[in-house]
């Protein structure tokens, strides 16, 4: 037990130091976990209709927001425009 406990403990340690070392996987691992979770979604809603089970009211709820949650995220993407320093709003107008 105390040797699978060390084994985790330095597997975490090793992944942690990768990450640090590569930054931009971090972000791509987080994008495949809310794409994962969005079709896991999905595949939960079908088995569900399959087998007659009704979705709660909060489930639709839940699902209302989280789609226009990701339609917002979706639309609010865009490249970086290379100012260097705080970007004030100035150019709004």
């Amino acid at each position: 037990m105390e040797a699978k406990e060390i084994d985790l403990k330095n597997r975490t340690h090793d992944r942690t130091a990768w990450l640090r070392a590569h930054p931009e996987v971090a972000r791509r691992l987080q994008h495949l976990d809310v794409e994962i979770a969005r079709v896991e979604r999905v595949l939960t809603a079908e088995r569900n209709q399959l087998d007659g089970i009704e979705p709660s009211p909060l489930d639709r709820q839940h699902d209302y927001i989280t789609e226009r949650l990701d339609q917002l995220s979706a639309t609010q993407r865009t490249p970086e425009r290379g100012i260097d320093g705080a970007d004030l709003g100035i150019d709004l107008f």
